[in-house]
């Protein structure tokens, strides 16, 4: 359900449907104003497929540019993408999940104020995006290959990239199949990158929250297959307000967000579900991949981080050409606890790619 943790659903109907019954009273996190549907979306290329979803998005910090449209991934697939900024130097962020641009590109495209073009995109299956059902078509190769589509439709010689949670992991096997794309890489807050570290970091998540938090959790995640179309929005609410707190130093900082998941269609946030279990799946112990791969890499966290920072590490301890920053009084959503700071670390990476 959410990149920061997934419990398996194995609750009983008896104990469900009395919380179906107050998830309306779930409390929500605070969104921008002047927030508006996003552009009609195109047919999807895939017979499988649900057709892509409309859901609102911000206006542009500032008095940046805007663009917004869609392009054709791998197999002709319709991805949603969102251009900020017309700075010389390109950046591409690549999110977290797969769940959506709310995962951290809607916070971060500030820093297009900096000189920058900054260009996210909903990966294929979730978001905006087309909702691919076809499970052979959400594997990792498909949203790496998503991403040379992305590089070959804007005319991107070299690739300079972000890429948060999952999408670090997306960032480092384009970076290993395509390396001659790729300029440099940020990971921030980035994934496992064995099952062993997996498993620990759940394990860890999970001790942090608590018995009676991690069991408040395991019960709305089983109403993901009982809830109705009109109360999943209130289902996903409910379950990040019990994690999301503790991804932060100070769960005020959760209304720093530009957006939330919770406005996605019920059709875009069931095929989370979808392409969460076929794009994680297949990706097992990739350490050795990581010390193929000579792109110049920085590794950000926040020094507070709920996962654990040994596994994190392993990014610098595999690639040959990777540093580590730590984000000082900052949880794991390091972004939201200490925006400056955050931008500071980005810009200070990739203002060296600058002639």
């Amino acid at each position: 359900m959410s990149n920061f943790l997934s419990i398996k659903r194995s609750v009983s109907f008896s104990v469900v449907v009395p919380i179906l019954l107050i998830l309306s009273c779930c409390t929500t996190r605070k969104v921008s104003t002047g927030m508006q549907l996003s552009p009609s979306p195109p047919s999807p290329a895939l017979p499988t497929s649900l057709p892509p979803q409309q859901a609102p998005l911000p206006p542009a910090p500032g008095k940046l540019q805007l663009k917004q449209g869609y392009f054709p991934g791998k197999d002709g697939v319709q991805l949603f993408y969102r251009i900020v900024g017309s700075g010389k130097d390109t950046i591409v962020f690549v999110h977290g999940g797969p769940i959506g641009i709310e995962d951290g590109a809607l916070d971060m495209e500030v820093i297009a104020e900096r000189g920058y073009t900054f260009i996210a995109f909903d990966q294929r299956g979730v978001a905006r995006s087309e909702l691919v059902r076809d499970t052979t078509k959400l594997g990792i190769d498909s949203y790496v290959d998503d991403l040379e589509a992305l590089r070959r439709f804007f005319g991107i010689s070299k690739l300079s990239l972000i890429g948060l949670s999952w999408g670090s992991g997306v960032s480092s096997f384009y970076a290993y199949k395509y390396p001659n794309h790729v300029e440099r890489m940020a990971l921030i807050s980035p994934m496992w990158t064995t099952p062993q570290d997996r498993a620990e970091r759940w394990a860890k998540i999970k001790s942090v929250l608590g018995p009676e938090v991690a069991l408040k959790t395991k019960v709305v995640d089983s109403l993901w297959y009982v809830a109705k179309d009109d109360q999943i929005q209130a289902v996903w609410k409910t379950y990040d307000s019990l994690q999301l707190p503790y991804a932060v130093i100070d769960p005020s900082h959760l209304d720093r967000a530009r957006g939330t998941i919770h406005t996605y269609s019920p059709k875009a946030l069931r095929n989370v579900d979808i392409a969460w279990k076929y794009a994680w799946g297949p990706v097992g112990n990739f350490r050795p991949m990581l010390k193929q791969i000579q792109v110049p890499t920085v590794v950000i966290e926040g020094e507070q981080t709920i996962v654990s920072k040994e596994a994190i590490k392993q990014y610098i301890y595999n690639m040959p050409n990777a540093k580590m920053v730590w984000i000082p009084d900052a949880g794991h959503m390091f972004w939201l606890d200490q925006p400056k700071a955050a931008l500071d670390a980005l810009d200070n990476f990739f203002k060296s790619i600058r002639n």
